[in-house]
């Protein structure tokens, strides 16, 4: 009799759909490898001069190293604009009567670490945006 020419494990497979991944997949994958990624050694940075940063009306005061605020135009144009007080490397102070504590306090949280926690994150299903919460970042522990 005729032979078949095609064995049993010659057969196509089923056809398989890709799996759905979400954007917060996405976002969770990348924050695992920028943590797994050695930096660069943050010792170099943290050696310069220290910024005194008064802040709002209540003249909250933030100590930022001179070398992060340089990382920022606006600190760059206010050190050439001589919004500091003195001159001397030990008195340096930056006022910002117009700003908001808790504000400045995230941007120097983001200066210094590169991210901030909050995250804002899209949800595609539906269309929104959603703070990131403290469950969904734990979870990303290993």
């Amino acid at each position: 009799m005729l032979k078949r020419s095609f064995g049993y494990k010659d057969r196509a497979g089923k056809a398989t759909k890709p799996t759905k991944r979400s954007f917060r997949d996405d976002a969770k994958l990348k924050l695992i490898e920028q943590l797994a990624q050695p930096s660069s050694p943050p010792s170099a940075v943290l050696n310069s001069a220290i910024v005194t940063i008064v802040v709002g009306k209540d003249q909250r005061l933030f100590a930022a190293h001179e070398d992060v605020l340089n990382t920022s135009p606006f600190f760059v144009s206010a050190a050439k604009d001589a919004l500091y007080t003195s001159a001397s490397s030990s008195s340096r102070r930056i006022f910002l009567p117009d700003e908001e504590a808790e504000i400045f306090s995230a941007v120097l949280e983001f200066m210094y670490k590169g991210d901030y926690f909050p995250r804002l994150l899209h949800d595609r299903r539906r269309n929104t945006w959603v703070l990131e919460s403290v469950d969904e970042c734990s979870s990303l522990s290993p």
